[in-house]
């Protein structure tokens, strides 16, 4: 697995690092042991930021933005590549939601864990859980779906230590209206925004002090 690389030049003694992908899926078990590693070595000598970038289709037809994007079509998933992808069916909305669920998390535990091992063990655990079909009792046409993906993501981010509370309030009040999905997402608003300064392409990618 690759991932691209861009590194900026700055004073500080905190190094920014951040990683940048489209869904968990994204994230190979190996990639993900050796982002830890690095984390877990230098704890508070980095500040590690995971981005979710997404796609932008406001112009989409109702269903296309209700099965792959939130926000009415602001925010669209970036699908894995296809080797990857073809391997999980799980529905668009699912992934997406899903990065939701695990970018909150990472926002509840960054400043009371610094090496973050709930948040990578949460990506790792659901990589290798969530998007199975065998985990699941019954799915739609064999899809596993947002309710599927959502209520496993709950199940790891309790696994790992996290408040299921304090993320769903998150994901919830990342919304500019809270709880409501057809308004715009700050948390996904910021990271479009960020990936539109560093001219972030492909995925996973990662960006030291940028």
């Amino acid at each position: 697995m690759k991932a691209d690389l861009e590194i900026s030049h700055g004073d500080s003694s905190v190094v920014d690092v951040g990683l940048w992908y489209g869904s968990t899926l994204d994230l190979e078990p190996k990639f993900l042991q050796s982002l830890y590693d690095y984390q877990h070595l230098m704890q508070n000598n980095v500040r590690f930021t995971p981005h979710i970038i997404s796609l932008q289709c406001p112009i989409c037809v109702f269903e296309v933005k209700e099965k792959e994007c939130v926000s009415d079509g602001l925010y669209c998933l970036i699908p894995p590549k296809d080797e990857i992808g073809q391997r999980y069916n799980v529905s668009d909305e699912g992934l997406l939601w899903e990065s939701l669920y695990g970018r909150c998390l990472h926002e509840t535990v960054k400043d009371i864990q610094p090496d973050l091992l709930s948040f990578f063990n949460y990506l790792y655990n659901t990589r290798n859980t969530c998007f199975e079909n065998s985990f699941f009792g019954f799915t739609i046409n064999g899809t596993v779906t947002r309710d599927d993906v959502e209520n496993c993501a709950k199940d790891q981010i309790y696994g790992v230590g996290g408040s299921v509370y304090d993320v769903e309030q998150c994901v919830k009040n990342s919304f500019k209206e809270p709880g409501n999905n057809a308004t715009d997402n700050m948390l996904l608003y910021q990271d479009k925004l960020l990936a539109e300064v560093y001219g972030i392409s492909v995925h996973p990618a990662i960006t030291i002090n940028g």
